[in-house]
């Protein structure tokens, strides 16, 4: 508006070209879309400029661009109410907005409707059709309108054919979408870049890097050079397989082609060297996609907290944090929980409440996972007071404490030795119905032997068995100490060998 303005300024008459840029420019703004509008059409009607098809396209395409439906079609029923003859583009237009918006139902109904006022599909509008019905994996639908535009002689490209790819790999169906890809070939049609890479995607979403790699070589061999894309994908396919070593080996082979990793390259393989235990060199590609001039994702930077959490480094933690809001990325709930754990591991609870506070003042909601994490600090600090008080927040905000949480807690009233207060919380979480484990039976069974209470101690390991749930080390450990602690060391011998006769090895608790 302000360019138009100065065109005015200097005594430019605006055509009618000038003012469909600037409907489109008002369309495509996030807010005060309808006043920009209203705006633009006074300064028309000023001039005596009328409006005609292609000011009213101009604004429909704005809105099929980002899938607004209902002003796509507000605006082409406005061309039929000002007396106005919608043409093809009209047409097409809103049906791209379907496209966009994925409704499927309403392309195809708008489809028929373009057929009642004699305005066949063409070519770019069946893409659309195929490409909206195989984005939910409906393939037979998308073969539908395939063999609707055959019939109606209207020649399909190499796009139409990637859209049934697409498809047949959105349900996994991928010797169809190999069959689809010989009929490119078959009807002389040049299979493109995006073709290509539709099969080398299809492979690695179901994790098989070596046959993508077989259509990566293929690709070469029919001289279409490959994009980050193409090795994007490929890394992904390495990654999802566990293999680190495969994915930083494409990665190494990007750039000796001179094609630049990405993002998602860079953050695959730090993902996959994490998953792997390769903590160090995970960091060092963190620095070198930064030297790189690449900005990390909010994965990456999830998995170099994640790596914090291991080190029990809370400080580095924050630290990482910090930068992300430098690079203008916003963290969300699991980049807050990451540095919550890692504040939990390292014993700050003091840091973790900051944590939290930080978290809620950005907007980003706590979860199950953010008070699980609070609840593990409490628990290392041995404040109960304050582990207990994290279920009542969490029933605050309507969250039901899971297990985690109040394993947490029942931890803290274990080092506590506050055996009943942790027997309690067991007896709570089962009338909550919360899953009970091995990790929250073993906690009170070990508060119980801490206050010298076998008999407790042993009604609850005989519950665990009853409800089906496998004792471990732990379990055995604490049942053994609850004897010890109360001089029966026989009945801790004899839960010693019960130990033995399961096949579970004695840990350094248990000799202890």
């Amino acid at each position: 508006e302000s360019c138009f303005q100065r065109m005015e300024d200097q005594q430019l008459q605006p055509d009618l070209l000038s003012y469909n840029a600037l409907l489109s420019a008002c369309a495509s703004a996030d807010a005060d879309a309808a006043a920009a509008i209203r705006r633009c059409f006074e300064k028309m009607s000023k001039q005596q400029l009328f409006p005609g098809v292609s000011s009213y396209n101009s604004l429909i395409a704005s809105y099929a661009k980002t899938g607004r439906v209902e002003s796509a079609v507000l605006w082409f029923n406005k061309i039929v109410e000002g007396g106005i003859q919608p043409d093809r583009s009209s047409y097409t237009m809103v049906l791209h907005a379907y496209g966009r918006a994925g409704d499927f139902a309403g392309a195809e109904q708008w489809a028929h409707e373009m057929r009642t006022v004699s305005v066949e599909p063409q070519l770019e509008d069946y893409d659309i059709l195929m490409r909206c019905f195989a984005q939910i994996g409906a393939t037979a639908d998308s073969r539908k309108w395939q063999d609707d535009a055959r019939t109606h002689s209207v020649a399909l490209d190499a796009r139409s054919y990637n859209s049934l790819i697409d498809g047949y790999a959105t349900e996994g169906n991928l010797d169809s979408a190999e069959r689809v890809f010989a009929e490119i070939v078959s009807e002389r049609l040049e299979p493109d870049l995006w073709t290509y890479n539709t099969m080398i995607g299809a492979w690695a979403r179901q994790a098989k890097p070596a046959k993508a790699t077989e259509w990566l070589e293929r690709m070469l061999e029919e001289g279409t050079q490959p994009d980050v894309t193409s090795y994007g994908m490929l890394i992904k396919a390495h990654t999802i397989n566990g293999d680190a070593l495969g994915a930083c080996q494409w990665l190494k082979e990007m750039l000796t082609k001179s094609v630049a990793p990405n993002t998602i390259c860079y953050s695959s393989c730090i993902t996959a060297l994490v998953q792997d235990g390769k903590l160090a060199e995970a960091e060092r590609l963190f620095e070198d996609m930064i030297s790189n001039g690449i900005i990390p994702d909010e994965i990456s930077y999830n998995d170099m907290i994640g790596i914090c959490v291991r080190r029990r480094d809370f400080k580095r933690a924050q630290t990482l944090l910090a930068e992300m809001w430098q690079c203008q990325l916003t963290p969300n709930s699991l980049n807050y929980n990451a540095v919550i754990n890692a504040c939990a591991k390292a014993g700050e609870a003091g840091v973790a409440e900051q944590m939290l506070h930080r978290m809620r003042e950005s907007g980003c909601s706590p979860d199950s996972y953010t008070f699980a994490g609070l609840a593990d600090a409490y628990a290392k600090a041995s404040n109960v007071e304050k582990a207990m008080q994290v279920l009542g927040d969490m029933e605050e905000v309507g969250l039901i404490p899971n297990d985690f949480v109040y394993g947490a807690v029942i931890n803290a009233c274990a080092r506590k030795g506050q055996a009943e207060s942790a027997h309690q919380l067991l007896v709570r979480m089962r009338e909550q119905g919360v899953q009970l484990n091995v990790v929250v039976f073993s906690s009170v069974m070990n508060a119980f032997a801490k206050a010298r209470r076998p008999d407790r101690a042993q009604e609850l390991f005989e519950d665990m068995v009853g409800q089906q749930i496998q004792p471990n080390a732990f379990s055995f450990s604490a049942i053994i100490q609850a004897h010890c602690s109360a001089g029966g060391i026989q009945d801790a011998w004899a839960c010693l060998q019960k130990m033995l006769d399961a096949n579970i090895s004695p840990n350094a608790a248990t000799f202890r």
